[in-house]
């Protein structure tokens, strides 16, 4: 009876493991998806914006008479004045996107938000089960390993480079691309509501009445819509900012929550191992601690076999010099066989 409920429980458990981890992806996959409206959206309102300030067809515009003339016109204020919404099937005129663009991106950045917390406390919940006591290796490795390939732009790697390459570069280009996407909603309305004050006080080639200022045209009502629809634009953006940092935030102590279970993974591996290293070490960052046990557990598991790999996995790996680079009794020279029974010295 207790060998039963012993099994039951174990039983038990391992559905647990399971359901958090799908949990966890369906949150990773959540984000992605958000990250990717918010992108598109941006994408949509920047090129709108670019087509009705500076098209290419504005030159031809001023070179042309007649019929093809009232042709292009008909171009910029039927096609390039107006934004087609994939899917739903509506339009937008260009001249409205200030304050219904910088809007969309606030619903996205909310939610966005939301699927970030819920992401982090779903990464949250699989350190916590990977570091129950007691721990077990096969445990943690299993958790860890079940969601971090899901992950795209919030991901663990120390550096941005193949694995083998000696480059090592490190990640900040790839982190501030990703930044930059995140931010949109903060940074995409601002340049709409630039691109407006453009459009009312620079004289332009596709304005109605061409080389003349396009406020000096406006009555008192119509500047006064362009100031509050400017104003609400504004404080869309300023909400999208703080949305923006709450996300950041949940992203970096994501990011640091995996690292930290890696590097625990790691550890356990070459513990495991008997790997011996020295008490004192001490780290200046957590990516030299992680690529130093990286390089202790490359050269642990090569092939015994290899001519060019004389130690066995069993032998210990110091983390602190993982290429046993110390003394080697003779000032770094040794001996080998050339093949026929002499030896032969390496200068």
């Amino acid at each position: 009876m207790q060998q039963n409920s012993i099994i039951e429980d174990s039983r038990w458990e391992e559905l647990r493991f399971i359901a958090i981890t799908k949990g966890a992806i369906l949150a990773i996959r959540r984000t992605r998806y958000l990250l990717t409206a918010i992108s598109i959206t941006g994408i949509l309102i920047l090129v709108a914006q670019f087509n009705s300030l500076f098209p290419w067809v504005r030159d031809t515009l001023t070179r042309t008479v007649g019929r093809k003339h009232d042709l292009l016109l008909e171009v910029i204020y039927k096609d390039l004045s107006v934004v087609s919404i994939p899917l739903i099937g509506m339009k937008i005129s260009v001249y409205d996107l200030t304050l219904l663009g910088a809007l969309a991106l606030l619903v996205l950045s909310t939610w966005y938000w939301f699927a970030a917390r819920r992401e982090n406390h779903a990464i949250s919940g699989i350190v916590f089960a990977a570091n129950e006591r007691p721990l077990q290796l096969s445990r943690a490795s299993y958790l860890y390993f079940a969601i971090a390939d899901y992950f795209v732009f919030n991901t663990m790697t120390i550096y941005d480079d193949p694995v083998g390459d000696t480059n090592k570069s490190t990640r900040f280009e790839a982190h501030a691309f990703v930044r930059i996407i995140m931010f949109m909603p903060v940074w995409v309305p601002v340049v709409t509501i630039l691109c407006d004050v453009y459009s009312l006080f620079v004289a332009g080639k596709i304005h109605i009445i061409q080389g003349d200022i396009l406020w000096h045209s406006l009555d008192s009502f119509a500047r006064f819509e362009v100031i509050i629809r400017m104003i609400f634009a504004f404080i869309f953006a300023t909400v999208n900012l703080i949305n923006c940092l709450r996300i950041l935030k949940f992203d970096k102590e994501t990011r640091g929550a995996l690292l930290d279970l890696r590097s625990e993974i790691y550890q356990y591996i070459i513990d495991k191992h008997d790997v011996q290293s020295k008490p004192n070490k001490e780290y200046k960052t957590l990516s030299d601690k992680i690529q130093k046990l990286s390089d202790s557990m490359k050269r642990m598991f090569k092939n015994p076999g290899d001519s060019d790999n004389p130690d066995s996995p069993d032998d210990p790996v110091d983390i602190d010099d993982p290429d046993n680079s110390g003394d080697n009794g003779d000032n770094g020279d040794t001996n080998a066989t050339d093949g026929t029974g002499n030896e032969s010295s390496d200068h």
